[in-house]
């Protein structure tokens, strides 16, 4: 099953490989599924620590082709918004597919956020204390590309608008959106306000720069910070904002 999701110039193409490759055990052992069948016998698969039922634990993988973004300016010219926000619950799940072909669909998840600073949004798409992300429902599915979201959390997020025109699925909600390229359009924010990606396709502030070259992160208090390890990009929120106020269109 083959799955197409366009977002304005952005083109996701995701493939679901066969649920013979699809069960997911807790154990580092393996067990095969007959091809033709939509069950899964208890005994060919693990169950998940701590339950009671004897169900498998049974997930679809999917693998993405992505628009990759290296550098914050490439993001912020590609953005609708751009926007640091704290993570709140699940709000609302559904199946996104092509309307055309009633048999296909992904799995999908949307989480509340509440707006922390808006960074850019010049169409008001924001109206408002809180959003909503769409994201891939990881309960149902494995998604390399995507890492986890939880509660609490404070993100920047460069993301795109989900008009329900394009996707009915996220009905009766508004105000959704969707980061760019999954983990290319997220970082992590701490109580210091230091950015760190979530991507490795992310190494520099500006096109061009390379991970050895970067700017150094200057704190708030103006003090140079030592980053994490040498391949995380990191940055503060400040030096991030500047990029954002020359690249955004």
């Amino acid at each position: 099953m083959t799955y197409t999701r366009s977002r304005q110039s952005h083109i996701w193409l995701f493939a679901v490989v066969m649920l013979s490759l699809a069960v997911v055990m807790t154990s580092c052992s393996s067990s095969s599924v007959e091809p033709a069948s939509s069950s899964v016998e208890p005994a060919s698969s693990s169950v998940e620590p701590g339950s009671s039922s004897a169900e498998p634990t049974v997930r679809i993988r999917l693998s993405g082709s992505y628009a990759e973004y290296s550098s914050v300016e490439e993001l912020a010219a590609a953005a609708d918004v751009i926007v640091v926000a704290t993570a709140g619950d699940t709000a609302h799940r559904a199946v996104e597919g092509d309307p055309a072909n009633p048999g296909s669909g992904i799995p999908m998840v949307y989480r509340e956020f509440s707006v922390d600073d808006i960074l850019f949004d010049p169409n008001g798409y924001i109206e408002g204390a809180t959003f909503y992300v769409s994201l891939f429902d990881t309960d149902k599915l494995i998604v390399d590309e995507q890492s986890d979201i939880k509660s609490g959390q404070r993100l920047l997020l460069f993301l795109d608008r989900v008009s329900a025109d394009e996707v009915p699925a996220i009905r009766p909600l508004k105000q959704v959106f969707s980061p760019l390229s999954s983990d290319n359009g997220v970082f992590d924010v701490n109580d210091a306000n230091e950015v760190t990606a979530r991507s490795p396709a992310v190494t520099s502030l500006r096109k061009g720069e390379s991970i050895q070259d970067k700017q150094p992160v200057v704190g708030s208090d103006g003090e140079e910070r030592p980053t994490a390890t040498s391949d995380v990009f990191s940055a503060s929120l400040e030096q991030v904002r500047e990029v954002i106020t020359t690249a955004s269109p």
